[in-house]
């Protein structure tokens, strides 16, 4: 059986913000919010969770039923060091073969 969330903030009466589990990284932000769903316009909470892994959760959760009818990552990911070393792999063939050909001094 979960325990009822601890309600740290209250923004306006549908804006919370409630306090994190232990594998959680921040307070989880949540807003009742209304979206269009097959033409129907129905009430969800839009929750935000930073998982410890480092994973950023957007959740619509369905006030009706309590499911997760939506659940988007939005961790940015920096894949600049990857991207280099892709570089360096394809092109280190590239460039000792034009090192080869060029005389230097």
């Amino acid at each position: 059986m979960r325990s009822r969330p601890t309600v740290l903030k209250e923004i306006s009466p549908n804006h919370l913000i409630i306090k994190k589990s232990d594998n959680l990284l921040e307070d989880i932000p949540t807003q009742l919010i209304y979206k269009e769903d097959q033409g129907i316009l129905k009430q969800y909470w839009k929750v935000g969770v930073h998982e410890s892994s480092g994973d950023y959760w957007e959740n619509y959760i369905d006030v009706q039923t309590g499911n997760i009818t939506v659940r988007n990552n939005l961790t940015l990911v920096d894949l600049s060091h990857s991207i280099h070393l892709v570089l360096i792999c394809h092109l280190r063939p590239l460039i000792q073969a034009l090192s080869n050909s060029i005389e230097c001094g």
